[in-house]
This record gives C-alpha cells, sequence and structure tokens, in this order.
C-alpha cells in the first residue's frame, strides 16, 4: 500500500483553496506531477479512504438538483462526490464533520466538480508503466456493493448453476477498488517476481455464495491455463467502505498460491 503522511496528504489538499474546481485540481496535479509516483497513489489512498469513511458515518442527504448532475458511473456516486467535497474543504473542517456524524446534505457543499478531485494525477504517463496484471472479476451474488459494475443475473439463469469453469464463458464485473489494488502491487518487486513466474497463466477472482475460498486449475492442473480463486461474498465490506486492501489480501494470495501449487516454485 502506498503510503503519505496526514501531514503531506492535507498539504497538497490545501493547494485546492478549500473547495473543488478545475483550477484547485490543477494545482494538486502539477504538484503531484513535480513529486514521486508513489505519492499519487498514496493521496489516491488516502483520499479513498476518507471519502468511504464519511459517506459510512454521515448520511449524505441529496436534493432534488443533484440528480440532475451528470457523473460517469465509473468515477462515483453523488453521495461520495459530496463526502469529496467535505474532504476539499481541508483538515479542520473534515475532522469537525467526521466528529459529528450529522447527515451532510448535498445542498451544503460545492461537490459538482467533485469528480476531477477523484481522479486527481490518474493521468499521470508514469502510471502507464505500472500497468496491473491480468486478474478477470466476477461477482456472482445477489448482494452487490456501491460501485461493482456487473451484469451476472441469477435469476436470468433460471437457478442454472454454470460453475467457474472459464473455459466455458465468464461473466465479467469491474470494481475501481480492485483496479487500484492491482495498481499498487505494480510497486511491489516480490510480487512482480512472483507473478512473472506464472506469467503464461490467466488469473481469476470469482466472488460468490460459496462458504469457503476455492483454488482450482482449468482445464487442469496438470495443463493449467486458468487459475480461478473462488470466495465467499462474506469476505469483502457491504456497507459501502473501501474494498482496495482485501483486494490487495485476494490477488497476492491468489498469486502466490498459484505460483506454488501450479507454477514454479523458486
Amino acid at each position: 500500500m502506498a503510503e503519505l503522511s496526514p501531514d503531506r496528504f492535507w498539504s497538497l489538499v490545501d493547494l485546492l483553496g478549500g473547495r473543488v474546481d478545475a483550477a484547485g485540481v490543477a494545482r494538486l496535479e502539477e504538484a503531484l506531477l513535480a513529486a514521486d509516483v508513489e505519492e499519487t497513489l498514496g493521496f489516491a489512498d488516502e483520499l479513498d479512504a476518507l471519502v468511504s469513511e464519511l459517506v459510512v458515518r454521515c448520511t449524505v442527504v441529496l436534493d432534488p438538483d443533484a440528480q440532475r448532475v451528470e457523473v460517469p458511473d465509473e468515477v462515483a456516486e453523488p453521495a461520495e462526490l459530496v463526502a469529496a467535497a467535505v474532504v476539499a474543504a481541508g483538515r479542520g473542517t473534515h475532522d469537525r464533520v467526521l466528529a459529528a456524524g450529522q447527515p451532510l446534505s448535498s445542498r451544503e457543499w460545492a461537490w459538482s466538480e467533485a469528480a476531477l478531485l477523484l481522479e486527481a494525477g490518474m493521468g499521470d504517463e508514469r502510471l502507464d508503466d505500472l500497468a496491473g496484471p491480468d486478474v478477470l472479476l466476477q461477482w456472482r451474488t445477489t448482494q452487490v456493493p456501491d460501485r461493482v459494475d456487473t451484469d451476472w443475473d441469477a435469476d436470468a439463469l433460471g437457478g442454472l448453476d454454470l460453475g467457474v469453469d472459464p473455459t466455458l464463458g465468464v461473466v465479467l464485473a469491474r470494481d475501481p477498488d480492485l483496479e487500484e489494488a492491482l495498481l499498487r502491487l505494480q510497486a511491489d518487486p516480490e510480487y512482480q517476481r512472483r507473478r512473472a513466474l506464472i506469467e503464461d497463466i490467466d488469473l481469476h477472482l470469482v466472488v460468490s455464495e460459496v462458504a469457503e475460498p476455492e483454488l482450482t486449475a482449468w482445464p487442469a492442473p496438470e495443463a493449467v491455463e486458468h487459475a480461478v480463486l473462488e470466495v465467499p461474498v462474506g469476505t469483502f465490506p457491504l456497507d459501502g467502505s473501501a474494498r482496495t486492501d482485501t483486494y490487495l489480501d485476494l490477488v497476492v494470495t491468489l498469486v502466490v498460491s498459484v505460483q506454488e501449487q501450479l507454477g514454479d516454485p523458486a
């Protein structure tokens, strides 16, 4: 996980001038570009954690005008944008609001451009060299957390159990928290060494209603092309809090297990 001290994080937030707008985010991105790429990742990590904490602790009340603000689905929910605006207001305001734990009205915060803050630094070309490994995600559950995008529909299947054999097809899901976890792991030399040993094996993470995690190899353990780690949906928080650290643990477990059991054990 990329580390960034609280003082450094809030000094970067201060560049926004107390609110989110294009000019303030431009100043922030200029500072991130001048720093080490790890600061960009660390800033994103801390911002995501603080936004998630506010959403969980303080109920966000959206007025009707909020429904007319166009926000790309892959960026954030309106409630997360309101929380991001609270963070942008600075450390003192954030701490006061969090401690009070009172509902947040979208009318009281300048959040219409907050998506710019959540994406700050992500256009840094240095991140292009940190492309994550190909871990394909599926969510096969009736409960799906916010920001997870999946076409899985158990009712449409009429109770048919397709299993997890990826050679029979997959129903992909997308979660920005997984993408962030994969991005962080590119800065881990030991992880990269292990991943390189099994680079010819496609990795899959399936979240389902199973009782226990299970690792399987397809089409056969002696001729593995795909490795699937199926985990219980209860592995993840479903209350809106961040899933990035959980994904980190699961991806590392998947890579290490596949490398030791099915790949080169060196």
